[in-house]
This record gives C-alpha cells, structure tokens and sequence, in this order.
C-alpha cells in the first residue's frame, strides 16, 4: 500500500511504507529458532535476545520509521536505525535483478558519483552486483511496483530535461 501526499512547501511525496506481515512473520521465525537451538541449554541468553528481537520489532513497526520516501530532490531509504538520501541525479538507472536466489530491485549510481561509503560496501557490491538494492519483502508494495514508481520519479526528476 502506497501512499501519496501533498505536502505544503515541499511538493509531491510517494512513501512506501514496511510491510507489517513480512516483519511479524520474521520475529517470529527468530523467536522459534530462538527457544529452540538456545532455548533449553541456555534459558537467559535465550530470554536475552527474545527481549532484543521485541525492541527491533517495535522499532521496524514504529509508523514512519522503516519507509521508502519518494520526493521531487530524491528518495529516502528509511531503516530501523538510520536513513540513507539519495538525489535522483545521482542514480543512473534502476532494474530488476535477482542475488543469490533473492529478487531485489538494484540501482546503478551514476559515475563519479561516490555514496557514503561504509567499510563492508565493496562486499555488498560484489554479492549483489549492485550499487544498493532494495528488497522486495521489506515493503508492503511488490517490486514492480516499487521498481515502476522508482523509474517514473526518475525519469521525471532525474534527467537532464526532467522536472526540477
């Protein structure tokens, strides 16, 4: 489910917004794989994380929070512990890929452009033969959706002879 606001002063934003389903279901496969590999030899530890995995629910479920915000500058790639700005200019071109047996949509920077970088980046390319990619199970929209709205946006704001 998508959402498309009109926000005063600042334009048109598209938010895509984390797929409630795809969280609940994960924490609870980590709470059964929790309790039963630690659960019966090591009761505290297994308590521990429970209690770890309940804060990061609460954190990927918090409204707002985990998103994929499209704007006229760029998009936002809204995490449970941080976010990550990106101007359309800055992207060459977006496509549906697929690693390691994952479908995932995957953008192209443009060259010269240098992201922020972080010290595992290098790693994350060569899996994923892809600048940065997006998972498709994250969001509460498939991944042609996403994919055909991220190259819309693009097109329209990106380019040279885009809107600005």
């Amino acid at each position: 489910m998508t959402t498309l606001e009109e926000k005063p002063g600042t334009g048109r934003e598209l938010i895509f917004p984390v797929s409630r389903f795809s969280v609940i279901l994960a924490f609870l496969a980590f709470a059964v794989m929790d309790f039963f590999l630690l659960g019966y030899k090591f009761p505290l530890l297994a308590l521990a994380l429970f209690g770890l995995g309940l804060i990061a629910l609460a954190l990927m479920l918090w409204p707002g929070r985990v998103c994929l915000k499209l704007d006229e500058s760029g998009f936002e790639i809204r995490g449970p512990l941080g976010k990550e700005r990106v101007r359309w200019q800055d992207v060459e071109r977006f496509y549906d890929h697929t690693a390691r047996g994952v479908s995932l949509v995957g953008m192209a920077y443009r060259e010269g452009y240098v992201a922020r970088q972080r010290w595992w980046k290098p790693f994350a390319v060569a899996a994923n033969r892809a600048d940065r990619s997006l998972p498709d199970a994250l969001y509460a929209a498939s991944r042609e959706e996403i994919l055909a709205a991220l190259e819309q946006w693009h097109a329209r704001y990106g380019g040279a002879g885009g809107e600005r």
